[in-house]
């Protein structure tokens, strides 16, 4: 029955997905949604019967498909009824093939040297589909899920931010674009705060001085040496220098460059008083010729387009370092960045 259970609800994971993958059937309406799942439950148990020569036991695991489907519905009320079976049959097809893979691990009689082996891999294989149940979770959340997506609403208040941007032994070319580009943000109470951080050589830390002073007003250079704590060290600094009237900090890696709107479609949030930090989308650029870039950038459009909503479904988002807004005083509350190396963390 073991098996039986491995290829029917691998089946039925197989036509559902099949007509998943129709556009707009993953979010359909209620009673589209249960023709399609039906409709996917029936051609699965047909094949399966089919396969197995037991139609009663296509019967017996339908019904458990159901009963499973019910009761993920009944906790994710949000998830449409194509998405919440396409991920039961994911649990139920994992946790088949596991029961199956012990049984034939330890009801077989085998030597005590395979039965090792056996059981590592089977640990292995535990971690691996684990893994690929909670991927299925978010992209079953993200595309499943009928409801309203997140507006950026527009601030009304439009309090003061200062963006931060750190730099160490960066070459001013590299700086460049990314300080042109925040030149070009069409926000009216910005600060962009350019923080040096131990870079010895004034040879490559005065040109970006430099550079700061020609881009205007709104550009502050601080050149801190020796200095400790080193990226959160000097950022915290920055901080502390800060105006009392701003309000929102925002951290800038020094090799991105920001659209001019990035403003506008973030400091909206922070009219809610609740909203402590809010993290934006990144990309990489000219990632096209290159393999390795390539799947750096389809990485980074899996968690941004998928995991981080899905957290953003539980409150649940983390601030990846750069591209987001803090709330400054939520970041004085909890003592600042901390990091031990080279990266600002919260």
């Amino acid at each position: 029955m073991l098996l039986e259970a491995v290829v029917f609800f691998s089946l039925c994971l197989g036509t559902t997905s099949l007509a998943a993958l129709v556009p707009r059937v993953i979010r359909a309406p209620f009673w589209l949604s249960l023709f399609i799942v039906w409709g996917a439950l029936a051609l699965a148990a047909l094949i399966a019967s089919y396969v197995l020569g037991d139609p009663t036991a296509a019967l017996y695991l339908s019904f458990v498909v159901v009963v499973v489907t019910l009761l993920f519905r009944a906790a994710q009320r949000r998830w449409s009824w194509v998405g919440t079976q396409l991920f039961s049959n994911v649990v139920l097809a994992s946790l088949a093939y596991l029961v199956y893979a012990a049984w034939q691990t330890y009801a077989r009689g085998l030597s005590a040297g395979v039965m090792a082996a056996s059981t590592l891999l089977l640990l292995f294989e535990i971690a691996a589909l684990a893994l690929s149940v909670s991927y299925a979770f978010e992209i079953v959340d993200v595309l499943s899920r009928r409801e309203r997506p997140l507006t950026r609403p527009r601030s009304q208040s439009q309090p003061w931010v200062a963006l931060q941007v750190a730099s160490y032994n960066e070459p001013v070319d590299i700086l460049r674009p990314t300080l042109e580009s925040l030149a070009r943000l069409d926000y009216p109470h910005l600060i962009v705060q350019v923080v040096d951080n131990n870079t010895s050589d004034p040879a490559v830390w005065q040109p970006l001085q430099q550079l700061c002073e020609q881009l205007g007003p709104r550009f502050q250079f601080l050149h801190l040496e020796p200095w400790p704590g080193f990226k959160a060290g000097a950022l915290n600094e920055a901080t502390r220098r800060l105006a009392p009237q701003v309000e929102i900090i925002g951290i800038i890696d020094a090799d991105y460059i920001v659209e001019p709107h990035f403003l506008q479609a973030m400091v909206g949030h922070f009219d809610d008083p609740t909203v402590a930090f809010a993290q934006s989308s990144q990309n990489y650029r000219d990632w096209q010729d290159s393999s390795y870039l390539r799947g750096l950038f389809y990485s980074f459009r899996y968690f941004f387009d998928v995991t981080m909503p899905a957290r953003a479904h539980r409150n649940a988002i983390i601030f990846c370092g750069t591209m987001g807004l803090i709330r400054r005083s939520a970041l004085t509350e909890i003592g600042g960045l901390r990091g031990r190396d080279d990266a600002a963390r919260l």
